[in-house]
């Protein structure tokens, strides 16, 4: 009976134990979105105020394949014409990450990245 409550309760305080390294979303509002020639896709959103690569419409960048990339300069694109925010959801960073994470091609890959109304 101990053995089980006890089961229970490590169970219980692994399910919500701290979340200092989780994975975060970084949002707002983005300013700019350029394509390169060679396929590069990059953003300058507020929350960095800095540009960092999303993705590759030519060739996959870090396991993000040309069709989604396409995708997300698609959603950013609307942002930027909508004035809408964006949500872009980074699997590696912690939330005090988006303001510091590394620029240009050295940035992670997002998750996803999601249109806000």
């Amino acid at each position: 009976m101990k053995n089980s409550i006890f089961m229970m309760l490590a169970s219980l305080a692994l399910a919500f134990s701290s979340n200092a390294n989780a994975a975060t979303s970084c949002s707002g509002f983005l300013t700019n979105v350029i394509s390169y020639a060679n396929g590069d896709v990059t953003i300058y959103g507020l929350w960095r105020t800095d540009w960092t690569q999303i993705c590759n419409l030519n060739q996959e960048r870090l396991g993000v394949s040309p069709q989604t990339c396409f995708s997300w300069f698609s959603i950013m694109s609307s942002a930027i014409t909508e004035n809408k925010q964006v949500v872009v959801y980074y699997p590696t960073l912690t939330q005090a990450q988006c303001a510091t994470m590394p620029t240009y091609a050295s940035a992670p890959v997002p998750g996803y990245v999601r249109l806000v109304k």
